[in-house]
C-alpha cells in the first residue's frame, strides 16, 4: 500500500514538473516576441534562450551526482527552488509592453488556420519537433540506466554522463548564434571543403 502512494506520489510529481514545463516554456517565447524588434533579434534571442535550457540541463546531471555522492540528493529540490524563486523575482522586475502585441485585425477562423496542414513544411516541422523530443526524453531516461547496469557505473557516474549530451546541445545551440551571421551557403562549402578526402 505505502509503494502504491509513492508511486502515485512520483506521477504527480512528473505531471505537475511536466505542466510547469509546458507553461515557462510558453510564456518565454511569449514573452521573446515582446522584446525583439527584428527578426534577426528574435532568432539570436531565441537560440542563447535555448541554449540557457540546455545549459540548465547539463547542470541538471550534475548537481543531482554531486549531491548523490554527498548523500543529501532531495537537497537538490531546494536548490533548484531557490533559482526559481530567482527568476521569478527577475520576471516580475521586467518591465514588458504588450500593447503592441494586441492585434486590431480581425482573428484568424479554425478553418483559416486548418489551411496550414496542407503545407508540408507544417508536417515536417511538427514531426521533427515530436522526433527531438522524443529523442531527447529516451535519452535521458535511458542513457544512466545503460550506463549503470551495462558499464556497471555507480549511479552518481551514470548520471554525470548524461550532462555530455546536454553540453553538446548546448554548444550547438550557442555555435547557432554565431554561424546565423554568415550565408548558410558560404558554410555548407566551408564545412564540404574540410572535409577529408577519402
Amino acid at each position: 500500500m505505502q509503494a502504491f502512494q509513492i508511486s502515485e506520489a512520483i506521477l504527480l510529481l512528473f505531471a505537475i514538473g511536466g505542466f510547469s514545463h509546458a507553461v515557462s516554456r510558453l510564456s518565454v517565447y511569449s514573452t521573446i516576441g515582446l522584446i525583439a524588434r527584428t527578426p534577426n533579434t528574435h532568432v539570436t534571442l531565441m537560440n542563447r534562450v535555448e541554449g540557457a535550457y540546455v545549459i540548465g540541463s547539463l547542470a541538471d546531471p550534475l548537481l543531482f551526482s554531486w549531491m548523490i555522492q554527498r548523500g543529501t540528493w532531495r537537497s537538490a529540490f531546494w536548490m533548484i527552488a531557490g533559482l526559481m524563486s530567482i527568476a521569478v523575482v527577475l520576471l516580475i522586475r521586467t518591465t514588458l509592453n504588450d500593447r503592441e502585441a494586441i492585434s486590431t485585425t480581425e482573428k484568424p477562423s479554425f478553418a483559416q488556420m486548418g489551411m496550414l496542414f496542407h503545407s508540408p513544411f507544417v508536417w515536417v516541422a511538427m514531426g521533427s519537433a515530436a522526433l527531438y523530443g522524443m529523442l531527447e526524453l529516451g535519452f535521458k531516461s535511458w542513457l544512466p540506466t545503460f550506463n549503470s547496469e551495462v558499464f556497471r557505473l555507480p549511479e552518481d557516474q551514470s548520471i554525470l554522463f548524461l550532462s555530455l549530451f546536454a553540453g553538446a546541445i548546448a554548444l550547438s545551440r550557442f555555435s547557432t548564434v554565431y554561424l546565423h551571421r554568415f550565408s548558410w551557403l558560404t558554410i555548407q562549402l566551408t564545412t564540404w571543403a574540410n572535409v577529408p578526402n577519402q
